[in-house]
Parts: structure tokens; sequence; C-alpha cells
């Protein structure tokens, strides 16, 4: 995860926290926008990580693919070592409905 030290890790809250448990996926949104670049871990052994980012290179969200318990532990557990101390305590955990709840803004 040696990409992921040069990101800059917001200071607030993150706004939601989708789980999609049919997928065992997690996504950690802290603002809505457009999607400049994506990085990704293909060599995490038990769960696939990729972190959005903006064109200032501001995360974006976070994403847990392949999340096996759903605990704010376990998130910590994967998520990339700057990361680690992120403040969940007034992030909103939904579970999307349908598709247009997961779309994120790519274009």
């Amino acid at each position: 995860m040696s990409q992921f030290n040069s990101i800059f890790v917001p200071s607030g809250l993150p706004q939601t926290v989708e789980i999609d448990p049919s997928c065992r996926a997690i996504y950690i949104r802290f603002k809505n926008t457009r999607v400049h670049k994506t990085l990704s871990n293909p060599h995490a052994k038990d769960c696939i990580v990729t972190v959005d980012l903006d064109l200032n290179d501001a995360v974006i969200g976070v994403e847990l693919i392949g999340v096996k318990e759903f605990s704010i532990a376990a998130i910590r557990h994967k998520l990339p070592e700057k990361m680690k101390d992120i403040d969940f305590e007034r992030a909103r955990f939904i579970i999307p409905n349908n598709e247009n709840d997961l779309e994120m803004d790519t274009a």
C-alpha cells in the first residue's frame, strides 16, 4: 500500500459509510465530487482496498471489497495506515437500496 502514503487524508468526519452485505463491500465517503483517479491494492490478502481521489489527491472515499465482518474495528484493520484513526462517531451508516445509491460520480 505504499502508493497510499502520498494521499491527503481529510481531517473531517466521513459523511457516510455505505454497507452492501450482498457483495461484502463498504464505501467510506468523505465528500461528493468527481473522482479523478483510483488507487488500488491488488495484493491485499483478504480484502480489496481502493481509494478514490480528487484532482488535488484528496480522498473522496475508500472502498473495501470482500469484507467478512462489518464492525468499526474490522473496518479500521483493513484501512491504509494513514486512515486507521478516522473518527466514525457521527458518520451515517447506510445500506443502499438500489444501484443508484451506490453510484459514484466518475464522469
